[in-house]
């Protein structure tokens, strides 16, 4: 996924850097991060694939135990 911003205006704008910064936080939201636990919320899932291309989702039931399901 690339970032694709608007074309900046030949002059500066106020209200062009504020959707500017607004779509940036937007998408700072949506980004993995490397500092921190990686929480996947309902409906997102991990999935892993195998040195042979077989992809695998990783599943976690109420009690804590984990299953992998090919996708």
């Amino acid at each position: 996924m690339s970032l694709q911003l608007p074309a900046a205006p030949a002059a500066y704008d106020r209200n062009d850097q504020a959707s500017v910064r607004l779509l940036l936080q937007a998408q700072d939201r949506r980004t993995l991060k490397r500092d921190g636990d990686l929480v996947l919320g309902a409906g997102l899932r991990l999935v892993a694939v195998a040195p042979d291309g077989t992809r695998w989702a990783l599943g976690v039931d109420d009690a804590g135990a984990t299953t992998w399901t090919a996708v």
